[in-house]
């Protein structure tokens, strides 16, 4: 199941706090330029079927953030407020223990983020359903975020290649800084 909406709590520095209903993918930077903050999000999610084991994947959190279903944490990923760890830099699976779960009413979830200014904040579409489903999909996607770098990084040593040849043939300094 992927959830689309949230209640939020948006308290950005400096400015009184917003409460709302935000579409997911919710960017901090979007709604406030310039400012860190919290925010607090809040879904309900559907009673558990079955004993099978469930997850939730996040795709994008920032910038520190703690997860939590019905009261009980599930993920954390850097001190709320400490700028020195960014969560939204890689995806995030959160394995939810069944007993956890509600199967007689609908499961609450709390995500709890703090944002610093143009670091991405905020949160993502959030996939809830099976573990060993969502496991796959994490690992897609953090194959992906990897490649992807790796691919970058190998295009930029080519290049500084080439410009080393362009200034080892012509001797020009322009060439040499590149």
């Amino acid at each position: 199941v992927q959830l689309r909406q949230a209640h939020a709590v948006l308290q950005p520095e400096g400015r009184p706090a917003v409460e709302r209903t935000v579409t997911l993918t919710h960017r901090w930077d979007a709604d406030f330029p310039g400012r860190g903050g919290t925010a607090t999000y809040r879904v309900t999610l559907p009673p558990r079927q079955g004993n099978q084991a469930m997850a939730l994947l996040f795709t994008r959190v920032g910038n520190q953030v703690v997860v939590s279903v019905n009261g009980a944490r599930v993920l954390a990923r850097g001190t709320l407020g400490d700028p020195r760890y960014d969560a939204a830099k890689t995806p995030h699976l959160a394995p939810i223990d069944a007993p956890l779960l509600h199967t007689d009413r609908p499961n609450e979830l709390v995500v709890r983020v703090t944002t610093q200014d143009a670091r991405w904040g905020g949160l993502s579409l959030v996939t809830y359903g099976p573990e060993a489903a969502l496991q796959k999909e994490y690992d897609i996607q953090r194959r992906w975020r990897y490649v992807a770098s790796l691919i970058f990084c190998v295009a930029l040593g080519l290049l500084g290649l080439m410009a080393l040849a362009l200034w080892a043939r012509m001797r020009d300094a322009v060439f040499a800084c590149f």
